[in-house]
C-alpha cells in the first residue's frame, strides 16, 4: 500500500498524556540538599554562598555537588585520580572502554578531565525538577559507590568483585560489531 499524499493524510484526533501532579514537581536544590543532610544526619549540609556543597566520605574522598548557573541542575562529582606521567594512552583508554554503553560506570555518569588540577573526575548532572528527595539520596549513594570503585581501581588498589562483575568479565565470542 503507498503512502497517502500530504492531502490525504489525516491528523490524530487525540492525544494521551499523562502530567506528572506530584507535589515535588519543583524541588529546588536546596531541599534536595537539606534532604540528603538529613539522611546522613549532617545539618551542616548546606550550599555556600558560590552554590557548592561538599562533603567527604569514610576513605577521604571529597564529594562536591554543585549548582547550575544556567539551569535548575544539579553537578556531582569527585576527583578520582591523578592523571599519570606515562602511558596516558592505556589510561585513557580503560577510561573510554570503562564508559562505552555504561559497561563500567554508572547510570548518568561520565569520566572528565580537570586540567587545572590534572585529576581524572567522575560526574553526574541531573534537573531538580520532578526529581524525589529519596531519588537524589539514592543517586548521591550509587554515584559515591562508583567514585570509590573507580578511585580503588585507578590507584591499582583492589576492589572487590561481585558476582555480577565476574559475569561481565567471562569471555565472550569476538563479533564484527558492538553490542549496547
Amino acid at each position: 500500500m503507498p503512502w497517502p499524499s500530504v492531502a490525504e493524510y489525516e491528523a490524530p484526533t487525540a492525544f494521551f498524556f499523562s502530567i506528572n501532579t506530584h507535589s515535588h514537581l519543583s524541588m529546588s536544590s536546596e531541599e534536595l540538599i537539606a534532604a540528603l543532610a538529613a539522611e546522613l544526619q549532617a545539618p551542616e549540609l548546606t550550599l555556600n554562598a558560590q552554590g557548592v556543597c561538599q562533603f567527604i566520605i569514610d576513605d577521604g574522598m571529597l564529594i562536591n555537588i554543585e549548582e547550575s548557573k544556567l539551569e535548575q541542575r544539579l553537578h556531582l562529582y569527585a576527583e578520582i585520580a591523578p592523571v599519570p606521567a606515562m602511558e596516558r594512552e592505556n589510561f585513557y583508554a580503560s577510561l573510554l572502554s570503562a564508559q562505552l554503553f555504561g559497561q563500567e560506570i554508572g547510570e548518568g555518569c561520565s569520566f572528565g578531565l580537570d586540567e587545572s588540577s590534572s585529576s581524572i573526575l567522575l560526574c553526574r548532572s541531573f534537573r531538580c525538577s520532578g526529581l524525589e528527595p529519596e531519588e537524589f539520596i539514592d543517586m548521591v549513594g550509587e554515584f559515591i559507590n562508583w567514585a570509590e570503585h573507580w578511585h580503588l581501581k585507578l590507584s591499582g588498589r583492589e576492589v572487590e568483585n561481585t558476582e555480577e562483575e565476574s559475569v561481565l568479565s567471562a569471555e565472550a565470542p569476538q563479533e564484527s560489531y558492538i553490542r549496547a
